[in-house]
């Protein structure tokens, strides 16, 4: 009885109208906090990262690498035609000793990298050409000693994304060169994982490029018609102390 007497009072369209727009303002509101929320935690988190990377102050590190070296094609011009050289995928190593500051870190690195040749195409000014597979013998390599200097973005208090550059020189030999110090710079990036507070593995990319050596075949000298260059993907560790 109660109940029929609220329905048929003349307030009661306009109670539940109410209490219908209260209930979407309700949602409304539960929904922005909810977000208000996970924005501030991330902000939060974002801006306590640094703060955990800077919280080590300056320390010094070793580093090593084992790499997977991809060397790009050598194109080699000479009177009467040019000379192609593809290189199959090569191995190289890396050590190095540096010191971070905050989210930077500044390091000196002795690096070696080699690469057989996987096959030798010639070709005359007519156009005919001619394929011949690489020999034991036939390989390049180099030593590089570089200065390098990265920066750390911290995502997360264990995971770093490192962007880094790197200047210096490289003793290199090649199958149309002997050993020769050429200019070298580098660009590297990766991710570290940071598994105890002095331990990290990392995992990154490398290019790598050197000034033009000058060259010589069958005692005549030849132009490069394009830097020396590789990539490389290379696996880490690094030790903090």
């Amino acid at each position: 009885m109660l109940q029929e007497k609220i329905k048929t009072h003349k307030f009661f369209p306009l109670i539940v109208t109410l209490n219908q727009k209260i209930m979407k303002e309700m949602k409304k509101f539960l929904k922005k906090s909810v977000l208000l929320t996970l924005v501030s935690a991330s902000f939060v988190l974002l801006m306590s990262t640094p703060a955990f990377a800077s919280s080590e102050g300056n320390r010094w590190y070793i580093s090593t690498t084992g790499d997977l070296v991809f060397r790009m094609k050598d194109m080699i011009g000479f009177e009467g035609g040019s000379l192609k050289i593809d290189y199959k995928t090569g191995y190289g190593a890396s050590l190095a000793i540096g010191r971070t500051i905050n989210c930077w870190r500044a390091e000196i690195e002795a690096a070696y990298r080699k690469n057989n040749v996987k096959n030798l195409t010639g070709t005359n000014n007519n156009g005919t050409s001619i394929t011949v597979p690489g020999t034991p013998i036939d390989y390049t390599s180099n030593f590089a000693l570089m200065a390098n200097l990265y920066y750390d973005f911290y995502v997360a208090p264990c995971f770093s994304i490192y962007l880094g550059g790197g200047i210096g020189g490289s003793v290199a030999k090649a199958p149309y060169t002997s050993h020769q110090i050429l200019f070298a710079w580098q660009a590297m990036g990766g991710i570290a994982y940071d598994f105890t507070c002095n331990f990290a593995l990392t995992l990154g990319y490398r290019f790598f490029a050197t000034t033009k050596p000058k060259g010589n075949f069958d005692s005549e000298s030849i132009p490069l018609k394009k830097i020396p260059m590789s990539q490389s993907i290379e696996l880490g560790l690094r030790y903090k102390f």
